[in-house]
């Protein structure tokens, strides 16, 4: 894109170069190219030291040999916007992404909310005690919140943004104008409405009359799904319409990767029991240190991670960068989910103060390539239903036959195990008397039966879930109760001589390392430690193998 924008590359005659191979005989850009992108120039290359050639060679590559290349690429490029091509890509970042970062730069603190809401269709601006009725916002840059009204369909049913409206020098004070749009379906009350609930005048106008060529910047979290509701972004000719998403800043700045959102939420719901989470906890709510090891403390420090990330919904980003929590009112949310659009009407006054609350305040960085993104197509035909229909088909097909499959393992493994049918009944949907004919229906392969079904080994082991341990392998000859674990810890020295350890935790006490035995039943089987990792921290578990 940058490069696109600055440089128009085009065949050229070039007086022909020899080719320059570098240390180790690996074909080098011409050196014009280097002069230009890198601004400087170099030709001669010193031989690969002796080690280099043995480490090369080890890796049974010869780079000795002489290799056969034509003569490097060519073709002519104007000068860059700098002297190398880092100073020239910076240079057109900040040539595309000025206009809407100005606009950025123009928000300040927000006022108050108004205390009432019009409830006429369309755009409606507010200032200070004064509404108007306008085609679209006036201003460049907005923060913006739509609303769906799920049982309606896909288009919007209330929106909300807030601009400023610029400065004024003698005073030094930044006035705010806030714009609330509502359907048409709440303002009429005509139910043929609702049968043109797809047409084009659904959406909601950004620049209404307005020259459409004009920057303008939308803020918003997960802005894509309100991008799909504004009216300009269905147009064939382009705008300078761009979308600013706080949830891609958060997660590029304190994301989450998929294992890390399972043990961040683990840790939220106070999950973690052992002495490192306990440490953790006790340092971040500033009770009095503890004497820790060294190692301990890394252990400890380890887990800070927790409190420097959040997931990906807005109230608790709001809770990470804020530090108290959100002004959300759940119970309005939810209507939008399953409620009807007489329930929205009812409503009306307190859904516009519970939209208006939902705003972040993005930082200024840099982020031209997430303008571009955030406004890119995917132009589509008929043929795009068509494949959407026969994908949906197909994978329905798949799950049926899938199910089918799993529902005939369930009623083999009830044949040959009659003697213990609560895990067949806990499948069949309630009342059990009334579904029983139907065989095992809620059954899918998302289930933790699902492995045990289908016999899943891994190196000839059977796969097996612990609620503490997770998933792993069952292994022949291990006793029901192993030594070691915390769940079976007194249960595992009852009947031995060993009294002492029942009631105690010192470690010393009850050795656990490879060394020493378990007396159980008469049984002598070595301990192997096993670490468990989660979040908060590794934790030694000991088992006694056959």
């Amino acid at each position: 894109m940058f490069l696109q924008h600055r440089l128009c590359f085009y065949s050229s005659n070039h007086p022909k170069q020899s080719p320059t191979y570098n240390e180790v005989n690996i074909l080098m850009i011409d050196r014009n190219f280097q002069k230009v992108l890198f601004d400087c120039q170099k030709y001669d290359y010193q031989k690969a030291s002796f080690e280099i050639l043995q480490e090369f060679c080890r890796l049974g590559i010869d780079i000795t040999s002489s290799r056969h290349y034509k003569n490097p690429l060519y073709f002519s490029i104007p000068d860059l916007s700098g002297s190398n091509v880092k100073e020239h890509l910076d240079s057109v970042a900040k040539e595309l992404s000025h206009p809407y970062m100005k606009l950025l730069e123009s928000f300040g603190s927000p006022p108050e909310l108004p205390k009432i809401w019009e409830s006429s269709s369309g755009w409606t601006k507010y200032r200070g005690d004064k509404t108007y009725s306008v085609e679209a916002p006036l201003e460049d840059a907005l923060i913006f919140d739509t609303e769906v009204l799920v049982k309606e369909g896909h288009v919007p049913t209330m929106a909300v943004a807030l601009t400023s409206d610029g400065w004024y020098v003698l005073n030094v004070v930044l006035q705010f104008c806030r714009y609330s749009w509502t359907s048409k379906r709440l303002s009429v009350y005509d139910d043929n409405c609702l049968n043109d609930i797809n047409a084009f005048n659904s959406l909601i106008p950004i620049y209404g009359s307005k020259n459409k060529d004009i920057s303008k910047c939308v803020i918003g979290h997960f802005v894509s799904y309100d991008r799909a509701r504004i009216l300009e972004e269905y147009l064939l000719d382009g705008t300078g319409l761009r979308f600013v998403d706080t949830l891609s800043l958060h997660v590029a700045v304190s994301g989450l990767t998929s294992t890390q959102r399972f043990l961040k939420t683990s840790a939220d719901k106070h999950l973690f029991n052992n002495k490192t989470w306990q440490e953790f906890i006790g340092r971040k709510n500033d009770r009095q240190p503890l004497d820790r090891k060294p190692n301990t403390e890394a252990l400890v420090m380890d887990l800070d991670w927790l409190s420097e990330t959040s997931l990906n919904s807005l109230p608790d980003i709001y809770r990470l960068y804020c530090k108290k929590e959100p002004p959300q009112d759940k119970q309005l949310r939810s209507i939008f989910e399953s409620g009807t659009i007489e329930d929205v009407r009812t409503n009306f006054q307190k859904f516009h103060s519970y939209m208006d609350k939902l705003r972040l305040f993005p930082h200024p960085a840099t982020f031209c390539g997430l303008l571009e993104m955030s406004s890119m197509y995917l132009p589509i035909n008929d043929n795009w239903i068509k494949f959407q229909e026969k994908a949906e088909s197909s994978y329905t097909e798949n799950i049926l036959r899938q199910k089918k499959l799993l529902m005939q393992l369930a009623d083999q493994a009830l044949a040959k195990y009659s003697n213990n049918q609560e895990w067949y009944r806990d499948l069949i949907p309630k009342p059990v008397k009334d579904n029983l004919d139907a065989g095992p229906a809620l059954l899918t392969a998302q289930m933790r039966i699902a492995p045990k079904l289908l016999k899943l080994c891994w190196q000839g082991l059977p796969l097996h879930y612990d609620r503490v341990l997770k998933w792993g392998v069952l292994i022949p000859g291990r006793i029901p109760q192993p030594y070691g674990d915390p769940r079976y810890y007194i249960e595992s020295f009852k009947n031995t001589e060993n009294t002492e350890c029942i009631d105690s935790n010192d470690a010393e006490k009850c050795s656990t390392n490879s060394n020493v035995v378990c007396h159980y039943d008469s049984l002598i089987r070595p301990i192997i430690s096993v670490v468990k990792s989660t979040a908060a921290g590794d934790e030694t578990l000991d088992f006694p193998y056959g």
